[in-house]
């Protein structure tokens, strides 16, 4: 089962069936750059867990892998833990190193320079900080 049909996943899905495997596609787009090197495209989103699960389930997947798109890696390893398939590192590990706000705490816990970025939200007439890292600040001045 290969999560994400852009052009990178080409060469993955023809070294996949270099090796013999049946590969299913998954990807939400109608038409995605991958899909005619696949043996069945599944139109499905890659970051919907469920749906992938329920894919794996019904293909019998042997292996559940994705290439260049981070988010998809996280749902390929819960997959895989859930079936009890091959996978690089736990889906605990995955989220460390795909969701970069949690990847930035373990990195400033083992003191590692990380730039800090702020998120910046306007509510309303109101104007609302988050720091990414978790910690909201308020601009009283305005």
């Amino acid at each position: 089962l290969v999560l994400g049909g852009t052009a990178p996943h080409i060469e993955l899905i023809r070294q996949l069936k270099a090796m013999g495997y049946y590969v299913v596609l998954v990807d939400y787009l109608e038409n995605p750059p991958a899909r005619e090197y696949a043996n069945i495209h599944v139109r499905e989103s890659t970051l919907d867990v469920d749906a992938v699960l329920r894919v794996a389930k019904e293909y019998c997947a042997e292996l559940v892998i994705s290439a260049c798109i981070d988010q998809s890696n996280s749902v390929c390893c819960y997959v895989a833990e859930k079936l009890g398939l091959p996978h690089p590192y736990s889906y605990e590990t995955s989220v460390l190193v795909t969701v970069k706000s949690e990847m930035k705490k373990i990195m400033v816990t083992f003191v590692m320079a990380v730039v800090m970025v702020m998120s910046v939200m306007v509510i309303g007439p109101e104007k609302a900080f988050a720091a990414e890292a978790g910690v909201n600040k308020h601009d009283e001045a305005g």
